[in-house]
């Protein structure tokens, strides 16, 4: 029996690794105390870094090194690293309390971006881990952080749902049936489903409609959201004032999937965090969801375990390199237009926000 918690944060291409002590402030913000000892902390990122920079694996790699270290950072000895990766600008982060044991571990990306880009898509990880406290029970999750089609409209709804299928289809294609099928399996991030502003709250939402209705989503669920909708805040607005060019959103989820039996886990509480001074930088609210894992798998007489894998970086591809390069031009004429229009030191004024 474990205590997990799973958080998703969307930080618009902002998040402030250039200010040491703000960045800090942040993972204080996102992640548990230590003294709540969770044995598994989770934290999915979206939009880390502006575009050219999340198409480089050169410079994701450093950034992921960077916020690993912060993570590790607050939470301590106590704590480590059991896995991060990334497709494009999502990323994953794992720690473990030093009572957890990881027997396997894979990785799986998805490229759901313009042109099979790393715009959009989805990293995960796939793990069994046993807990000292129960040594003879396994336990067997697969996290998968996404950032799906934006944009409102029916068009662009059928593409999250293709886009949902596809990350399913690769975990199904690339994790052992025995370990994916048997997982308790946990689907989040900037999922981007919208709201309908002409119905009733609920019923507008899009994601609720397609839990109750289609058959992709069959199996998975959603705690109860009582929580404000996480998306478009006004930027740097310590008031959370919604941003009105989009329909406001709970476009920031997280999904669960049960093997077996749904009453497995115990939700300890499923709620947005709130835009402190130090989150302000995104447009959107993180979420979180903390639960307890009651009935892992009895390892007696059936050592269910599978081999583990090793680590393969996500490659760049030929797509990522363009648009990396374009936006990389369409940055510097932006600098170069702020400069020579004299608005040099309002941005600089934003930035160090």
């Amino acid at each position: 029996m474990s205590k997990v918690s799973i958080t998703t944060f969307n930080c618009g291409k902002l998040f402030p690794l250039h200010n040491n002590q703000l960045a800090s402030s942040v993972i204080k913000s996102i992640i548990p105390n230590v003294s709540d000892e969770y044995d598994l902390i989770v934290l999915g990122l979206q939009e880390v870094s502006m575009i050219w920079e999340c198409l480089d694996p050169e410079i994701m790699s450093n950034k992921i090194g960077e916020i690993n270290k912060l993570i590790q950072g607050h939470l301590g000895n106590n704590y480590s690293s059991i896995g991060s990766d990334y497709t494009g600008g999502t990323a994953l982060f794992l720690f473990a309390r030093n009572n957890m044991t990881v027997h396997s571990l894979i990785r799986d990306h998805c490229k759901r971006g313009i042109i099979n880009s790393s715009l959009k898509g989805s990293v995960s990880i796939t793990l069994q881990v046993t807990n000292s406290n129960q040594s003879d029970f396994l336990e067997t999750y697969c996290f998968i952080c996404c950032h799906l089609t934006a944009n409102e409209g029916i068009k662009n709804l059928n593409y999250r749902i293709k886009d949902i299928e596809a990350i399913i289809d690769s975990c199904k294609t690339n994790i052992p049936s025995s370990l994916f099928e048997n997982s308790l399996l946990f689907l989040f991030g900037d999922l981007n489903f919208r709201v309908n502003p002409l119905t009733r709250v609920y019923e507008g939402d899009e994601l609720l409609h397609l839990l109750n209705t289609h058959p992709l989503f069959k199996n998975l669920k959603e705690f109860r959201i009582n929580f404000n909708k996480t998306y478009k805040y006004v930027l740097y607005d310590a008031a959370n004032s919604f941003n009105m060019k989009r329909n406001p959103s709970w476009c920031d989820r997280i999904l669960y999937k049960c093997s077996n039996n749904e009453n497995n886990i115990s939700i300890e509480s499923y709620d947005a965090i709130s835009r402190g001074s130090s989150l302000l930088f995104s447009d959107h609210q993180p979420v979180q969801l903390k639960f307890i894992n009651k009935n892992p798998l009895n390892l007696t007489g059936n050592k269910n375990i599978i081999k583990r894998k090793d680590f393969m970086l996500c490659e760049v591809n030929y797509p990522d390199i363009i648009i990396s390069y374009v936006d990389w031009l369409l940055y510097k004429r932006f600098h170069y237009w702020i400069i020579s229009s004299g608005q040099g030191r309002l941005y600089s004024e934003v930035v160090r926000k």
